[in-house]
């Protein structure tokens, strides 16, 4: 038996009644595993747990103890790293002015198109 999920206009994450959640939870796991898409317990209509992918949790837990912006520091020093070593020097302000005009130009540019 396929679990019946319900989605709504109050959350994108599907929906599943606690009680069914219990007698299904292996196939409920499964389905979880297999989609990595969030489900929502519900008790007595509202949701109380959600049932996540431990990929999800696990980010979560970065974000939460702060280390999800210092993985986007990293990667973007390591993305500033080639201009760095050719001793070209950034002007930050003006990489964010020219970034919102052009940004269609720089989609496709790479650190070998300096001069």
């Amino acid at each position: 038996m396929a679990l019946a999920y319900r989605r709504d206009d109050k959350t994108t994450e599907p929906r599943i009644p606690a009680t069914d959640a219990r007698v299904h939870f292996g196939e409920l796991v499964r389905d979880i595993e297999q989609s990595g898409e969030a489900v929502l317990v519900e008790r007595n209509g509202h949701p109380v747990v959600a049932v996540l992918p431990v990929d999800e949790f696990r980010r979560l837990q970065r974000v939460e103890q702060g280390d999800d912006w210092r993985a986007a520091v990293r990667a973007a020093q390591e993305a500033f790293r080639p201009f760095k070593d050719r001793g070209v020097r950034l002007n930050a302000a003006e990489l964010k002015r020219e970034g919102r005009d052009d940004e269609e130009d720089y989609r496709n540019w790479t650190p070998d198109a300096l001069p």
